[in-house]
């Protein structure tokens, strides 16, 4: 994967809201496991639905059509939310861009869980889906892993 993210510039990476990581699953466990039966799908589909409709109350659009400037302008950051989404972008090196897309995708993620304000676990929460940006940085020569890790992130 580094070699792939050598050959990606910074402003591309900036540009995909969401980077998750996934581990290998054992072989074993995969012919072994028992298919885990649920009732949350329509749950699941109900807190979307609501979201979507706090995005719509708020501005008529949802978060991925707004302005830069209006989700900004619109989201509630409590102080220790904001002091967390300070030091991660120190620390990760994060651009212009990178900040807004952070904020778009934890006031996603206040609308999924139907808060008006994005707290120090929604700015967390949001960061973490920023892993491949910290990969970029090692490779590209940011911030290590580790002073990341010393940062509190």
């Amino acid at each position: 994967i580094r070699d792939y993210l050598a050959k990606l510039s910074q402003p591309i990476l900036d540009r995909i809201d969401l980077h998750v990581e996934l581990e290998s699953v054992e072989v074993e466990d995969l012919l072994m496991a028992q298919p885990e039966r649920t009732n949350t799908h329509d749950s699941l589909c109900r807190s979307v639905w609501e979201a979507r409709a706090r995005q719509l109350d708020r501005s008529g659009m949802l978060n991925n059509e707004v302005s830069d400037g209006f989700i900004r302008e619109c989201s509630i950051i409590t102080e220790g939310a904001r002091e967390l989404l300070g030091r991660a972008i120190k620390s990760l090196g994060m651009s212009a861009r990178g900040y807004v897309r952070v904020l778009r995708v934890a006031r996603t993620i206040a609308d999924l869980n139907g808060s008006d304000e994005i707290t120090e676990e929604t700015i967390a929460e949001a960061v973490s889906y920023r892993s491949l940006e910290r990969l970029s940085k090692v490779i590209h020569g940011g911030p290590s892993f580790r002073a990341a890790g010393q940062a509190g992130l």
